[in-house]
């Protein structure tokens, strides 16, 4: 982090920095340990005058002139917060000095109500504030929580009620200030306490700011008695269960690429989590109670409050960058945010990490902070049912004493005393080895020791042979090694031992795929091929018998280890880069030379086979030997097959499905196939793999006896509907390349779809013959696969496309093949896609909507673009904001190669996705008269990565170096 000098905490507006462009990150911290109740401002007195100034007291004023009096008071005093906040501002002044300016404003507001209403009431309501208001830390675009509390005694009530609330929220909605209200009397309030634990939450927070005094004391009484005769247990409970939940939809990590500042992994609300803890014990000064009844030390609570104050700073910019209450530090804003905290780099880039790192730095304090304190609670209360990070240690009875360490009962290990890793350095690896080896988890003041103690693992002994073995034995132990790392990893150890993991600590990757930092994407594959090991159920169990298969099947914990290693040189060419240190590493811990040669394989290719599959045509035999052949063996084929499905749902476990599954897994047999050599490997497909892979193989036709493999599919799938002379002389109307990429049954059903169509020119009115014949067949995951035969005709994949769109169905993929009567076979993958509720048809089914809307474009000669254009523009109406954030992200891309010893031109786009896109393009292509043979089709995040193989319509599209420049160009424009 960059440290520039900086104007202290407490310096006065009227006195700014002289050098007013230095800021920093860190900016001073607060004074004293955060507390749970605003104290008085030293700069509420200025802020009294200033709105005495400007009129906001006086309560005669017309409504109009006192807005507009109260807009400019509030506007002013905000430029200020943000002139103090680039002078460098902790986060927690920030955050008073703004709610000291609310408390002087709703003061006067609240006079203003009461004098509207008479004048009478002052003793019968309060006005109370609560949640982040009622600490006194509002950031600069935060919703204020405020209580109407109103004396169940006074005259009128309701009457008075209702025109005091009214004066009080309608000029806060004029002014956009974002009220989050309650208006109840003490009783109500008391009932709805008990009801409702969010309430009781709410509560701990609340505070007077103006109106009656003893009406906010006797709530805050009356509350704390119903909290305390309930139990505070059960709210302790209610807590730490929310927080288990708050984390699981964060990532459960702190190293999240786009954190939420204030619901995620060591956000805010774990901060706040700890000062709720504290009141519920009778303690009312947050971390310091904390401190006094032992569960934190000073030092602990002090950090945490830093920290805290941190995290409120980035919150500050993020919300001025912003204009509104954003709490996702995004990929969009890091750069912005970044610069204006003045973070350090060459480059934006670097700031980015430089800002990004501090976070995660700060996140991980109030984290541990958390966990200390959860520890403790387990070991100093009864409340054994709460659900805490470390269970209580058992008794020492039942403990056994080694190697200066305690295991108890079998599943916590702990320090036998506070000297055991200056006694032997080299225990910083054994305790790690040892809690793996008899599945127990070190509990917290054992993992804070070794923290503290790390200095002691020098270079010297992380490269001994003793703790290269120690480390070697936990990745050998299958099953465990993930959550083994990932404690290694957070208490520092595992970049001391591995010094180049190091380089990739808290390392954003900018890439909308990736959800984590690189080491914490690389801890969860860890996890991932654990979750492998230990499967027993398809598909993962699928995945872990293709492991077993090979020589060392815990090799592989060392290439996902090491596969992303090289990112910390950038990620372009990131995978050479990661070969050349894993080389490095490999020698260093004496790898032998098989099994260094096939992990640094693994770390070079460890993208190739999601490559593959999302850009080739995997019915193409020539595509599957040209992999095969890259591959090598049928052992690294096996380590490649499992890494890249742990690589994959890592990235983001939502993307990986049954679709991208069934790609992967045919990949993998097709290229087993050749690698074995064996017929055996190719027709040993899973149940979840499609029907055609398993179906006797057309590809024979082209090395063996092509009548009588005819005669064999004839008596399968179509005994007494053709002669063996007829199917003949059918097949041979097809191209070569169809007898590759078809399965035996596919070739029947195509035959009868062909048949259909003939006999449909002859025996139908003059347009029957042009109805296309649809067949549709449903597949796993809701994908249906969808063959067309139609006649040929100009811009027929677009009008397929344009088709499908208005029925509310995605294209995941497509085949053509052409016929020499003119007809064309196309078969798609499809999908329902997210705007299906907006389709036309009402409730007709998806095969319906689509038939009907092919009838219309193929018969009726229909143009669905101005439908298309139009259920596009609805769909961009209902995107949200961070959707419509991404597709301004993603820069349109379009590659056009020729690839003229296989006759064709192959495309592929990288674009923000849009409802009818494919449509679009698939215009583009029949301008210049290029047909789809190929299609794959893959969105993920919003994003389109699409590939498409295309061939002239009888040799007349041009393939010069012009003619495919012109064509990208046009693609472009069309992503656009």
């Amino acid at each position: 982090m960059s440290r520039k000098n900086t104007p202290s905490a407490a310096t006065p507006a009227s006195a700014p920095s002289a050098n007013p462009s230095a800021t920093n990150l860190s900016a001073a911290p607060p004074s004293t340990v955060a507390v749970a109740v605003a104290p008085e401002h030293p700069q509420l007195n200025r802020i009294r005058q200033h709105a005495l100034a400007r009129g906001v007291a006086d309560a005669a004023l017309p409504d109009v002139e006192w807005l507009s009096r109260a807009r400019k008071f509030l506007r002013l005093e905000r430029q200020l917060l943000l002139r103090n906040h680039r002078h460098g501002m902790s986060g927690v002044e920030l955050a008073r000095w703004r709610s000291a300016v609310l408390d002087v404003f709703l003061g006067f507001l609240l006079e203003r109500a009461l004098h509207g209403a008479g004048g009478a009431g002052q003793n019968a309501v309060a006005l109370m504030a609560h949640g982040g208001y009622g600490r006194g830390e509002l950031c600069p675009f935060s919703d204020i929580d405020l209580m109407l509390i109103y004396d169940d005694a006074a005259p009128s009530l309701e009457t008075f009620r209702k025109r005091v609330t009214e004066a009080v929220l309608y000029p806060l909605w004029d002014l956009r200030l974002k009220p989050g209200h309650a208006s109840r009397t003490i009783a109500e309030t008391v009932a709805q306490t008990r009801a409702d634990p969010v309430t009781r939450n709410t509560l701990l927070d609340a505070r007077h700011i103006a109106g009656s005094a003893a009406l906010s004391e006797a709530l805050m009484r009356a509350t704390d008695e119903a909290i305390l005769a309930d139990g505070a247990e059960g709210q302790v409970r209610y807590l730490l269960d929310a927080k288990a939940r708050r984390h699981a939809r964060s990532g459960g990590s702190v190293f999240v690429q786009e954190p939420n500042l204030k619901e995620g992994v060591g956000g805010l609300r774990d901060f706040h989590m700890l000062a709720w803890l504290a009141r519920l014990h009778g303690a009312r000064d947050g971390l310091g109670g904390l401190a006094r009844l032992g569960f934190l030390t000073e030092a602990e609570a002090r950090a945490a409050s830093e920290a805290y104050s941190g995290q409120l700073r980035i919150r500050h910019e993020l919300h001025f960058q912003s204009g509104r209450p954003e709490e996702v530090l995004s990929l969009e804003k890091q750069p912005a945010v970044a610069a204006a905290l003045g973070c350090a780099g060459e480059n934006w880039m670097r700031q980015i990490e430089d800002l990004m790192r501090h976070h995660y730095r700060l996140a991980e304090t109030i984290l541990q902070t958390v966990r200390g304190v959860e520890w403790r609670f387990a070991q100093k209360t009864a409340a054994t049912a709460v659900t805490v990070a470390a269970a209580a240690t058992p008794p020492l009875a039942e403990a056994t004493c080694f190697d200066g360490f305690v295991l108890h009962a079998g599943h916590t290990l702990s320090a036998a005393h506070s000297d055991v890793f200056r006694e032997d350095p080299s225990r910083l690896l054994r305790v790690f080895r040892h809690a793996r080896q008899y599945r127990a988890r070190p509990d917290f003041p054992l993992l804070r020791l070794v923290s503290e103690n790390i200095a002691l693992l020098t270079p010297k002994i992380a490269a001994s042979p003793k703790s290269v073995d120690c480390f070697l034995a936990i990745l050998a132990d299958a099953g465990g090694v993930g959550e083994t790392l990932a404690q290694m990893h957070e208490s520092g150890v595992l970049c001391r031992f591995l010094p180049e993991f190091a380089g990739i600590r808290c390392l954003v990757q900018r890439e909308i795929f990736h959800r984590y930092t690189v080491d914490a994407h690389t801890l969860l594959c860890l996890r991932e091929l654990d979750a492998v090991f230990a499967a027993k159920t398809p598909p993962a169990s699928r995945y872990r018998d293709a492991l077993l298969d090979t020589d060392e099947p815990a090799l592989l914990y060392l290439a996902l280890l090491l596969h992303d290693i090289g990112k910390q040189h950038g990620v372009a060419n990131h995978a050479a880069a990661g070969a050349e240190i894993a080389e490095r590493v490999l020698r260093r811990f004496k790898i032998r030379k098989e099994s260094r040669r096939e992990v640094v394989a693994l770390v070079r290719g460890h993208l190739d086979m999601a490559a593959f599959w999302r850009a080739h045509d995997l019915d193409d035999p020539e595509n599957i030997a040209a992999f095969a052949a890259k591959v090598g063996s049928a052992q690294r084929l096996r380590y490649l097959y499992v890494l890249t499905y742990c690589d994959s749902r890592a990235t983001a476990a939502e993307l990986w499905n049954d679709y991208k599954h069934s790609l992967h897994t045919r990949l993998f047999r097709a290229a087993l196939a050749i690698l074995e050599d064996t017929r055996a490997a190719r027709a040993d497909a899973d149940a979840d793999v499609d029907a055609d892979v398993a179906a006797a193989d057309v590809a024979d036709v082209a090395g063996g006896d092509c009548a009588a493999l005819l005669r064999e599919i004839r008596a399968q799938h179509l005994a007494d509907e053709i002669t063996d002379e007829e199917f003949a002389e059918h097949f041979a109307k097809f191209p070569l390349r169809y007898a590759s990429h078809y399965s035996a049954a596919d070739v029947a059903l195509h035959w009868r779809m062909v048949f259909k169509l003939c006999f449909s020119i002859v025996n139908s009115p003059r347009s029957g013959g042009l109805t296309p014949v649809i067949h549709w067949r449903e597949k796993a995951g809701g994908i249906c696969v969808v063959t067309v035969a139609t006649w040929d005709r100009e811009g027929l994949f677009s009008k397929l496309a344009g088709a499908f769109a208005v029925a509310g169905l995605d294209i995941l993929d497509a085949r053509g093949i052409g016929h020499a009567d003119h007809i064309v076979l196309d078969t798609f993958s499809v999908a329902p896609s997210r705007n299906a509720s907006a389709a036309r048809g009402g409730a007709a089914t998806p095969a319906a909507k689509f038939a009907a809307a092919v009838e219309e474009a193929l018969v009726g000669q229909c143009d669905h673009e101005p439908e298309i254009r139009r259920l596009a523009r609805a769909e961009a109406d209902a995107l949200k904001p961070h959707e419509r954030r991404l597709r301004a992200f993603v820069p349109p891309l379009a590659k056009v190669t020729p690839r003229p010893e296989r006759h064709r031109v192959e495309v592929e786009i990288k674009a923000a996705d849009r409802l009818g896109l494919l449509f679009f393009l698939a215009r583009v292509f029949w301008r210049h008269r290029l047909g789809i043979t190929f299609a794959r089709i893959a969105t993920e995040h919003g994003v389109a990565r699409d590939t498409f193989y295309l061939e002239s319509f009888t040799g007349e599209a041009d393939k010069s170096p012009a003619g495919l420049l012109a064509l990208q160009d046009e693609l472009v424009g069309a992503l656009a």
